[in-house]
């Protein structure tokens, strides 16, 4: 999300002399907002009982945290495997 906020949104020289709309103050206003909704939306996800919450809790904040990670690798998807598994049983 990063990548394609700056791509949109800021001039750069050589990647992207001419952006679809040059607003520096928007991006980095957007990039924080995005940040932010991602966490809401991920407490908003956990039950309100107690049962299992911990498990959950983890399995959320692994997810955000991969989504929210600026590089890429294979193994990422392994390990988000391991957060989806957390996840399951309140599904």
């Amino acid at each position: 999300m990063n990548a394609l906020l700056r791509r949109t949104l800021l001039p750069e020289a050589e990647l992207n002399p001419h952006p679809a709309w040059e607003a520096p103050a928007a991006f980095f206003f957007l990039r924080t907002a995005h940040a932010i909704g991602l966490l809401v939306v991920s407490m908003v996800g956990l039950p309100r009982n107690h049962q299992d919450r911990e498990a959950q809790a983890i399995g959320w904040f692994v997810i955000v945290l991969f989504v929210l990670s600026p590089n890429e690798a294979s193994y990422h998807f392994i390990l988000l495997l391991v957060a989806v598994t957390l996840l399951l049983p309140s599904m």
